[in-house]
């Protein structure tokens, strides 16, 4: 569940500081086809189907580490986080823009059309119409990997903080080993 708070909290930090990362804007011409780039990926519709999946799998594994609050209040909090990030990607000056911003800074204008060529070919379609299923084949599987190695984190972490004479560690609980 740590892990899981961990990914959350570090993934709304990226997107709270996004603008703060771009210092220097790339020329016009790059940034046009980046975001072109991005319209081809269909990059928002990545997300809607990777905020799904991932909300989800996120609502079933805290149900199966007994999170106090029902399974109905962690689907909720999951669809809330995911939405709200969703905004947060979308907004001017959110991910998207830092985004468009780093394939611009990395990428010249003949890449950025050649990369976006290949999106836009029939292979490309037919990657990112697989994708979604590919996506949510990884996050069931990482779910289950994930609760595997969990209480083997947590016990490792335990074990360090008593190592240190962190008194936090004493007071630790784990789930049971699988």
């Amino acid at each position: 569940m740590r892990t899981l708070s961990s990914r959350i909290a570090m993934l709304c930090a990226l997107l709270g500081c996004a603008c703060a990362l771009a210092a220097d804007k790339p020329d016009a011409a790059r940034l046009v086809e980046a975001r072109a780039l991005m319209g081809a990926m269909q990059l928002e519709r990545q997300i809607d189907t990777m905020s799904k999946s991932m909300s989800a799998s996120m609502s079933q594994t805290l149900a199966a580490y007994g999170t106090p609050a029902t399974a109905r209040i962690n689907e909720i909090s999951m669809a809330e986080s995911m939405a709200l990030m969703k905004e947060q990607a979308t907004r001017p000056g959110g991910l998207f823009d830092l985004v468009a911003e780093l394939y611009a800074e990395k990428f010249s204008v003949d890449e950025l059309r050649q990369i976006r060529a290949f999106y836009e070919s029939p292979v490309g379609q037919r990657f990112l119409q697989t994708s979604p299923e590919l996506m949510q084949r990884v996050m069931q599987q990482s779910a289950s990997l994930n609760r595997d190695i969990v209480p083997r984190v947590c016990n490792r972490v335990k074990a360090r903080l008593m190592a240190e004479n962190i008194p936090e560690g004493n007071a630790m609980t784990c789930p049971a080993l699988p």
